[in-house]
């Protein structure tokens, strides 16, 4: 699957009053349309360590945030479902949300070459999960974007257990974003990040294992995913105890 933007032009559910400048004078207006990206649905960038803290780890939470979205899209349309995209060069859909509440958090001015701008950063609640197997035929770059359900889930290669594992076990720490990885995300500082090398080894031993996955993993990278340390501590199974 390829996120295609698609945008649409639909009427407002309540008019808004704008004003624009013209020949140095303000002049009102109603704005009773708008244009917003087509879709039921958004994917979301989410890295290893994070996927771990807000599903599986004890600081666990139905509320996800914060994203900057379209406050045309949140205000005249509907978005029912969220994909989560795992980063780390595998392309891998590993969770799909039911949405129940979309919040506005904060806004932000930001001012551009020509023109300001403000950012709106919302944070959703969802009320049911599910994990999915799926890999997108090209790279998602952005940490938001919007589809149709369906396109995901029927355009996607569906992946089997030892598939889905062979990939899994690729994911590698990225500390930037795009595609050269060295450009600055909104939502997060460049270089951030929260768990070593070791550390994310054992959220792939422990995802596997709650999964059932673990009988796919070859010799080698389980001799590798719980390995001995200088401590002669397991770091597959021990390091995030410590």
């Amino acid at each position: 699957m390829k996120i295609i933007t698609t945008w649409i032009k639909i009427k407002r559910k309540k008019v808004l009053h704008c004003i624009y400048h013209y020949k140095g004078k303000k002049k009102w207006f109603k704005s009773y349309y708008c244009k917003i990206r087509k879709g039921n649905s958004i994917i979301i960038q989410m890295r290893l360590e994070n996927f771990w803290n807000q599903f599986y780890s004890n600081k666990k939470s139905n509320k996800i945030g914060l994203y900057i979205m379209a406050k045309d899209k949140i205000d005249n349309d509907r978005i029912d479902y969220c994909y989560v995209y795992l980063t780390g060069k595998v392309r891998l859909i590993i969770k799909k949300l039911w949405i129940k509440r979309i919040d506005l958090v904060k806004e932000q001015k930001q001012k551009l070459a020509n023109r300001d701008i403000t950012n709106y950063w919302y944070s959703f609640t969802f009320n049911k999960q599910k994990d999915l197997r799926l890999r997108t035929t090209h790279g998602i770059m952005t940490d938001i974007s919007y589809c149709e359900s369906k396109d995901v889930e029927t355009k996607c290669t569906k992946l089997n257990g030892k598939q889905f594992t062979q990939l899994f076990y690729k994911v590698w720490q990225v500390k930037g974003i795009g595609r050269s990885g060295l450009k600055k995300s909104k939502r997060r500082e460049l270089t951030t990040s929260t768990h070593k090398r070791q550390a994310l080894n054992t959220i792939k031993y422990k995802l596997l294992k709650l999964w059932g996955l673990w009988k796919y993993v070859d010799d080698i990278s389980k001799v590798r995913m719980t390995k001995l340390s200088k401590t002669k501590q397991v770091i597959g199974r021990n390091y995030l105890k410590k």
